[in-house]
């Protein structure tokens, strides 16, 4: 995830994105926010992309449980979304974590 001041909060885990997978990884951004903000607001809002992950019944408990607004991108405008210019270039293999690169070689 990225927020609008540029952070980014990931979560690495080994196994298929499913929903709860999904709803875990939502869980912990939310948590991370309370931590560093206090609370979780109108203020917040998720851009998520059309994922059929992100429109489970599941996922939407875990944004009303919280009070989370949520925008969907169009489907076809992934230039629309701030992550999505992430995720190339660790595709690309820009970005690095310590001595690794993320991504193909």
């Amino acid at each position: 995830a990225v927020d609008s001041g540029g952070g980014i909060y990931i979560s690495c885990v080994q196994r298929l994105g499913t929903k709860e997978v999904f709803a875990m990884f939502l869980e912990g951004l939310l948590k991370n926010i309370v931590e560093r903000e206090g609370r979780v607001d109108d203020k917040v809002v998720l851009m998520l992309d059309n994922a059929s992950i992100h429109r489970t019944k599941l996922v939407k408990q875990v944004m009303d449980k919280w009070g989370v607004n949520v925008l969907f991108t169009c489907p076809t405008s992934p230039q629309g979304s701030p992550v999505e210019r992430l995720f190339r270039e660790i595709k690309r293999g820009q970005l690095a974590t310590g001595n690794r690169r993320i991504g193909k070689r």
